[in-house]
């Protein structure tokens, strides 16, 4: 699932000053019922893979905050892929027990924010390895 959003340019009286992205309201639908418990940055670089990665109790929802990479998620119907961008603000939700890879595009690293609904800790990390990935990434 896909949630668009948007980055609004910030002002003050001396003019433009940055930007901002809601990307999690709990007033909209997409966030109504979801029990955050976790947020974090995390980055990719180019050319580099994180994964594939499989989660069994935590659900992530991913926005690029920089940059740009590519998201593979693995489901019973095959494999999607979905460009997370900066450029183009959306929060991508990637449900428990899917299997998923990021993969670095462009030539910078990608700054991703995840906000999670289960916590990791070194007890409990929730990674668990994936045997059947043969996913061919494309750019």
């Amino acid at each position: 699932m896909i949630h668009q959003t948007k980055c609004i340019t910030t002002k003050n009286a001396n003019g433009v000053n940055g930007w901002m992205m809601p990307f999690a309201k709990t007033s909209e639908d997409f966030w109504k019922e979801y029990n955050i418990k976790y947020v974090y940055a995390t980055s990719i670089l180019p050319g580099t893979v994180k994964g594939p990665i499989l989660h069994l109790k935590r659900e992530c929802r991913l926005v690029a905050v920089s940059g740009e990479c590519d998201i593979v998620v693995k489901d019973e119907k095959g494999y999607t892929k979905t460009r997370l961008s900066f450029s183009n603000p959306a929060v991508i939700s990637i449900p428990i027990g899917s299997k998923f890879c990021v993969y670095g595009c462009a030539d910078k690293e990608c700054i991703l924010i995840n906000v999670a609904n289960h916590c990791w800790t070194e007890e409990d990390q929730d990674a668990h390895q994936v045997l059947d990935w043969d996913y061919i990434y494309e750019q």
